[in-house]
């Protein structure tokens, strides 16, 4: 009977088990990342932030290359108003992200009962 793939030793079953805990928990770390709404919102506004500030300096070099008419400030607040439109948008995102999690809060209940699993098993097998 040590032909049949059924039957395996402790040891094989140990590694298993290791194996599929691991894989379990890079699982979880992977749901967690996708459903943790508050990094996600903070990494979009980042994003946007930085584009914000990208689309600011290109007309701030636009106004400075256009010679003349320095002292009228006349970049200054189409650059204010790239930053608050950049962080409106971001607001938004996070508003959005924020009400889809509370209109679909399963994937964070799954997220939340496989971690705990995860962490029974670590203590049990630890």
């Amino acid at each position: 009977m040590s032909n049949d793939p059924t039957t395996k030793s402790a040891e094989e079953i140990r590694r298993d088990i290791e194996n599929t805990r691991e894989e379990l928990g890079d699982t979880v770390e992977a749901i967690g990342a996708k459903t943790d709404v508050k990094s996600r919102a903070q990494e979009k506004v980042a994003g946007i932030k930085q584009s914000a500030a990208a689309k600011v300096d290109e007309v701030k070099a636009k106004v400075g290359g256009g010679g003349g008419g320095g002292a009228d400030g006349g970049g200054t607040p189409s650059g204010d108003g790239a930053a608050a439109t950049a962080q409106q948008k971001a607001q938004q995102a996070a508003q959005q992200a924020a009400g889809a999690a509370k209109e679909n809060p399963l994937p964070v209940s799954v997220v939340l009962a496989l971690l705990v699993g995860y962490l029974i098993g670590r203590r049990r097998g630890g």
